[in-house]
């Protein structure tokens, strides 16, 4: 029996948020390839390290959200944007090398983004056996749920699937990369349904405009995992509208029950000012609240 975000919370069509959100415009600490323990040693960097994870769910317990995350303040800030979801597990895991080259995997975007973004896109290298190294995820989960007012969500950033999309194997002298955008759900989502060991996926929807034959996949492949609806495009500055949110939503609601379905965003919210970040989870909540009293949940 699956365990679903409903059953957490306490009511249908919860809220969360995928990773990263905006870090404080005052924390200017940055720790590069420096152990998460030893960093957290040095008085000024815990202090601000705490405050600014305690800043970050604030803001999203502020607008509404029922499962905060920890906000991915170990992030360093880059030209590069999110550039540090590769580079904090490149950094700190073992057998893998971070050369001052363009990442082969950028290249493919066209000179005017490697121009851009190229000299923090960095090569990843495989180097050797990969190993544990500092990553130090329960740490960093530890960290965050200190300072949470309530339970909070920690998601480790570039999983071993995306890591190893970037990684060029020195080994083996073998490249490999995989193409970056939008997700095509139909080509494996039968695996997912069927195979998955999870209790639940969550799909980016708001940037393809919530498609209609990705909801159906869900009645072609039935199977009782929950779906986090991807509901925020973290790649747009405007701010969603609480009708646009519900509407999408209520396409998937044709496909799977209430109770398996929670409201999320499409990724992380890294690269946003935070102001339109907190915008947009406060009407995803309000998007929640409409939908609930519409099914009989106020």
């Amino acid at each position: 029996m699956t365990r679903q975000l409903s059953d957490v919370v306490g009511h249908l069509l919860p809220t969360t948020q995928v990773g990263s959100y905006p870090r404080p415009h005052w924390n200017h600490f940055d720790l590069g390839g420096e152990d998460i323990r030893v960093a957290l040693r040095r008085a000024d960097f815990a202090e601000a390290f705490a405050d600014g994870v305690r800043a970050m769910i604030g803001d999203q317990v502020d607008a509404g959200i029922d499962l905060p995350t920890d906000g991915h303040l170990w992030y360093d800030r880059h030209d590069g944007v999110i550039s540090s979801f590769l580079l904090y597990p490149a950094e700190h895991l073992d057998g893998i090398a971070v050369v001052p080259e363009t990442s082969t995997v950028m290249t493919g975007f066209g000179d005017q983004t490697v121009a851009a973004f190229g000299n923090t896109w960095n090569e990843v290298v495989v180097t050797g056996e990969i190993g544990r190294g500092t990553m130090h995820l329960a740490q960093l989960w530890r960290a965050a749920r200190a300072v949470s007012p309530r339970t909070v969500k920690f998601c480790s950033g570039m999983g071993p699937a995306n890591l190893g999309g970037w990684l060029t194997d020195h080994i083996c002298h073998l490249g490999s990369g995989v193409p970056v955008g939008v997700t095509p759900y139909g080509g494996f989502h039968e695996m997912v349904a069927r195979d998955l060991q999870v209790d639940a996926v969550e799909y980016a929807f708001a940037e393809t405009g919530f498609p209609e034959d990705d909801f159906a996949l869900w009645s072609k492949y039935p199977s009782e995992k929950g779906l986090g609806i991807g509901v925020i495009d973290i790649k747009k500055l405007v701010v969603e509208s609480p009708e646009q949110i519900v509407a999408g939503v209520r396409r998937a609601l044709a496909h799977v029950p209430p109770e398996r379905i929670h409201l999320t965003t499409d990724c992380g919210q890294f690269a946003l000012p935070r102001q339109i970040a907190r915008g947009k989870l406060a009407a995803m909540a309000e998007a929640a609240r409409i939908l609930r009293a519409e099914i009989g949940e106020g």
